[in-house]
């Protein structure tokens, strides 16, 4: 791959268990705009209501998110999942 990805945030829980005080004060942006390669995730759905959907659209609605930032953090998990890279680079990135 060549680079590593990580997990930007869970930011429905990140606010949850105290971490930022409101989704609009996580600085997932500021981590995109200095190049990091990072996912968006859930964390703990059930405790936290949550689903893939509704982190992204927070994100939307908090930090002004487009399509720009929702297919980064996309393809970068799925250049972060398992199987083969070859595979996955074709069907989503060809």
């Amino acid at each position: 791959m060549g680079f590593v990805i990580l997990s930007l945030g869970c930011p429905t829980s990140n606010v949850h268990t105290g971490l930022f005080s409101s989704i609009a004060a996580h600085p997932v942006n500021a981590l995109l705009e200095v190049g990091m390669k990072g996912t968006i995730n859930t964390d703990n759905r059930l405790m936290s209501g949550v689903s893939q959907t509704s982190e992204l659209l927070a994100l939307v609605e908090h930090l002004n998110w487009g399509w720009k930032q929702i297919a980064a953090v996309t393809l970068n998990a799925i250049d972060a999942g398992f199987g083969d890279e070859s595979r996955r680079r074709s069907r989503y990135r060809g």
